[in-house]
């Protein structure tokens, strides 16, 4: 066994942690740059095997540059002083602008949604990593916002491939350790994943864009199942109960029907600025059968490429708790209220541009199933 390492200063923990890793920005003191590690939480020692199987997996990964793909800079271990113990390390390009999981923290604080023509952008590019990713037979298998990251050119880049695995005979068998939010149900029932997991994964993803507050409470509050209660269940420091480990796969239970059933997939579930094509092609994504969801990325790309977006418009999003979609259109700022008459149970549009109400663009008695629709099109006429 060759055990190569690479000399680097911890600088500081990143704010978010993985379950099965550490992460952290770092000195290259060789290089004198900074980078971003990645440390393999390993329990026991570890086999010679494993080490080439991950030397080989960092090898193919090596070979996926894109320019919507994070670089990776070494891999190796770290020594622990003792040679049969030691740590698998990743060192990758820091990105200085973060994380797609801290923007979108930071916009929901503001009181408002994530912007659609974001959103759409941003799903353009994960969209095109992981054809690449894809087409040289690599699973991501971890697609979650906290591990994609916002380039230099404003673009996204996907990174953390700690789960990624690769692809014979169109299947994989070895991988382990998913992400509880992100298991799709052909993993929990016999462990085969094939290209449509990861599909499955970034129609949750893509979820997350539309409405992370949601998405954060499902995870947090309804079904208690993110990072810190892992941690707390079957980290190094755990501290849970056979009772705590009971409720938890309960509620994964229970997450795992609620999603079969249309947490992903219901109206009622989104925003009202999120037009009806997104949502369905999210709940494509993550279609319970295997069967049912999208064969690739390529068919993905193809359904997102129909939604049209309003001409001139940027910046559209909700206001939270409001009722009304809030843009900007050919630079003038815009605004459309919708509120419900209780007795018709029909929606009325009111839009104003500038500061002034557009009468004539008012739109009544327009009905729950048309509402998304109705929002767009008076967006793309003001």
């Amino acid at each position: 066994m060759i055990l190569t390492t690479v000399e680097i200063e911890k600088i500081k923990d990143f704010d978010e942690q993985g379950f099965f890793s550490s992460t952290y920005l770092a000195m290259d003191k060789r290089l004198e740059r900074e980078v971003a590690v990645k440390d393999i939480n390993v329990k026991g020692k570890v086999k010679e095997e494993d080490v080439e199987k991950f030397f080989h997996e960092a090898l193919k990964l090596s070979r996926s540059e894109h320019p919507r793909i994070l670089p990776i800079y070494f891999v190796g271990f770290c020594g622990t002083g003792d040679e049969a113990q030691i740590i698998p390390r990743v060192v990758t390009k820091f990105m200085k602008n973060g994380t797609l999981s801290a923007v979108l923290r930071n916009q929901y604080e503001t009181g408002f949604t994530f912007p659609l023509d974001t959103i759409i952008r941003y799903s353009h590019d994960i969209i095109q990593s992981l054809i690449h990713l894809h087409s040289l037979d690599i699973l991501h298998l971890d697609l979650k916002a906290s591990n994609i990251f916002i380039g230099d050119d404003g673009k996204l880049v996907v990174g953390d491939f700690g789960q990624s695995r690769f692809l014979i005979d169109g299947l994989t068998e070895d991988a382990e350790n998913l992400y509880p939010a992100l298991m799709p149900d052909e993993f929990s029932k016999k462990s085969v994943v094939d290209k449509t997991a990861d599909i499955y994964q970034f129609g949750i993803l893509l979820y997350s864009m539309c409405c992370y507050d949601k998405y954060r409470a499902y995870l947090e509050e309804e079904y208690k199942i993110d990072v810190e209660v892992l941690k707390g269940l079957f980290g190094e420091s755990a501290t849970g109960t056979k009772e705590d480990i009971k409720e938890f796969s309960a509620n994964l239970k229970r997450y795992k029907k609620d999603v079969n059933n249309g947490l992903y997939s219901k109206g009622d579930n989104y925003y009202n600025y999120i037009p009806g094509k997104i949502i369905d092609i999210i709940s494509k994504c993550v279609a319970q059968k295997v069967e049912d969801r999208y064969n690739n990325f390529y068919e993905v790309q193809s359904d997102l490429n129909e939604l049209i977006f309003p001409s001139g418009v940027s910046s559209y999003v909700e206001e939270i708790g409001q009722d009304s979609i809030v843009f900007n259109k050919d630079d003038v700022g815009c605004l459309i209220n919708y509120s419900l008459n209780d007795v018709t149970n029909k929606f009325s549009l009111v839009p104003t541009k500038g500061a002034t109400v557009r009468r004539t663009k008012i739109k009544e008695k327009v009905t729950n199933t048309t509402l998304r629709k109705e929002i767009l099109k008076l967006a793309n006429n003001l």
